[in-house]
């Protein structure tokens, strides 16, 4: 299949600029024989083109990202082969292996995805790409934890699983698949009440974090679990993975390849394709402007004397008598001196910026796993602080978590203003360097409060515009497609809601998603029976996603559930 087209890269601009300004300085120095101008100049050329680099390698990684979470795997393995075919660096080839293994996990292929993850690990980067390292390294163990529990391979999931506990910069996905590798090694070992309890210590961040292809292994585990002191059902003391290698394409297929055991106590949705489900509106009205947050004080006052004394310096040197013919050369030391004290300035700053920025982004990190565990008291404590940052990417996250614990407590108005808060600190530079991930999340978060609140028009203008400003956003099918879900149960239409609800196929929605989509089912009275019993688990082990779903849908709980099975 024809790959989708892959737009720049937003910061593009800003590359262009770096190169265009640099190339400036330095032919400047080069002509006029000012050395600190040319090293200046060339510094500013070889950053820019390694920013023009890494962008054009983001795109392409993240795009396929985007195909792998809507289910398209054909066109992930695509742009993954034009990535390599591009690009050579350490960092974007490691990704590109953990693109490979997650599309192998999700298609049952074990032995593929441990050979791709032990691939990503072994890569050596020439210099670190901090925290992004980390995270990506805390993915990759997450996943092989996985597919070395479902294989068997109990030392490497252990191994993998004790990496990703040990991160502190393990995001909630690769936290959820360690534990949940933990439980399906002791669910293997036959210890059928350790894995229960496993299951159940975690369940809110196993639900909130997993993927669809995690969350049917997630319900198999339950459904064997609670079935443990049922003489209907016995584990042998050591399972054994099905054989076979290669793709396969249903969900039964898959639980039948990583956990045979339990393919047949769950149910799975396969579904239909999900593009229509996907599709995001032609509208030309635009959402309510969100207002820009200004730069602090003391960093505006360090940019202006940045300022003026670069000024200063080009028109000192401009104005310097010329070198009479013969005649000694003037003296560089006052513009060498100058111009390395600008130099220096800005390489503290930098470096400044960068370990401050790292230290609040590690307490954003902590705030950002105890949401999605649930724990609303200790993101909220551990964020609030860190909303005045200077730091506006910083502040950005931390107001980003903490309209996530607003919105799971049902203050949708209160989580809108948080959001638009972090998007309003989010403008030019800044908004381009957080254009990947950040920026683009909290306009799709802004697109499902505007439908949480019935406001359709506003949210339909902020799901154009991510898909016209964001188009690689590796997770808008979710955003998508739950935003369009709520919508319409909300509206009543409960034949669209159903058919969204069943072309969920390999799109990740969350707990609240999932919730809704299993409550929309549960209305068609041939499906009630089998989904009542899960959904009575679900909301009985996380209270608060009751609270939520009687809030945001008034009256829905009642009228999906039968009022014997009613919470």
């Amino acid at each position: 299949m024809a790959t989708r087209p892959i737009p720049p890269h937003p910061t593009r601009p800003m590359s262009v600029v770096m190169i265009a300004g640099g190339g400036a300085a330095l032919a400047f120095g080069a002509t006029q024989g000012r050395w600190p101008f040319a090293v200046f100049g060339a510094f500013f050329v070889g950053l820019g083109a390694f920013q023009w680099r890494m962008g054009l390698a983001a795109q392409v990684a993240n795009a396929a990202g985007a195909a792998i979470n809507r289910g398209e795997m054909d066109e992930a393995r695509e742009l993954v082969e034009l990535a390599r075919a591009r690009h050579s660096l350490t960092y974007v080839l490691r990704l590109l292996d953990s693109h490979e293994a997650e599309i192998a996990w999700r298609e049952g292929d074990l032995e593929a995805a441990k050979r791709l993850c032990e691939s990503a690990r072994a890569r050596r980067d020439l210099v670190p790409y901090g925290a992004w390292r980390g995270a990506h390294l805390s993915h990759i163990d997450g996943l092989l934890s996985l597919a070395c529990a479902a294989s068997g391979d109990d030392a490497g999931a252990e191994a993998a699983m004790a990496r990703v506990r040990a991160s502190d910069q393990a995001y909630a996905p690769a936290l959820a698949r360690a534990e949940l590798a933990f439980a399906l090694a002791q669910a293997r070992r036959g210890d059928l009440e350790g894995a229960h309890k496993q299951l159940a210590r975690h369940h809110v961040l196993l639900s909130e974090a997993l993927e669809p292809r995690g969350r049917a292994l997630h319900r198999a585990l339950r459904r064997m679990t609670a079935l443990r002191g049922s003489a209907a059902y016995r584990v042998p003391v050591k399972m054994q993975a099905a054989p076979g290698v290669g793709a396969v394409s249903t969900g039964k297929a898959w639980l039948s390849r990583v956990f045979p055991e339990g393919a047949e106590l769950v149910e799975i949705d396969d579904g239909a394709p999900v593009a229509p489900a996907l599709a995001t509106p032609e509208v030309t009205r635009r959402a309510p402007p969100v207002r820009p947050t200004k730069l602090r004080a003391p960093i505006k006052v360090v940019a202006l004397w940045i300022v003026i004394v670069l000024l200063f310096v080009a028109i000192w040197s401009l104005m310097s008598e010329p070198r009479e013919p013969g005649g000694p050369p003037p003296d560089p030391l006052p513009v060498g001196v100058l111009v390395v004290a600008v130099l220096a300035l800005l390489v503290g700053l930098v470096a400044w910026q960068i370990v401050r920025a790292r230290r609040g982004s590690r307490v954003i990190e902590e705030a950002s796993r105890a949401l999605v565990c649930g724990e609303l008291e200790r993101a909220e404590a551990l964020a609030l602080p860190l909303r005045a940052d200077r730091n506006q990417v910083v502040a950005a996250t931390a107001s980003a978590v903490l309209a996530g614990v607003l919105e799971r407590r049902a203050d949708v108005a209160g989580a809108l203003a948080e959001c638009e808060r972090a998007i309003g600190l989010l403008t030019g530079v800044v908004g381009m360097g957080a254009s990947d991930v950040l920026l683009p999340q909290l306009v799709a978060t802004r697109a499902y409060l505007f439908g949480a609140l019935g406001r359709e028009d506003e949210s339909d203008a902020e799901l154009a515009r991510l898909s016209k400003e964001f188009p690689a956003f590796p997770y808008a099918a979710g955003f998508v497609l739950r935003t369009r879900l709520l919508r319409a149960v909300r509206r009543g239409d409960l034949t669209t809601a159903r058919e969204l609800a069943r072309a969920r196929g390999d799109v990740s929605i969350g707990a609240s998603g999932e919730i809704i989509a299993e409550l929309v089912l549960s209305t068609d009275a041939e499906e009630r029976d089998e989904r009542v019993a899960s959904i009575r688990e679900d909301l009985a082990m996380m209270p608060a996603l009751e609270q939520w779903v009687r809030a945001v849908l008034p009256g829905f709980l009642e009228y999906a559930l039968p009022r014997r099975a009613a919470v």
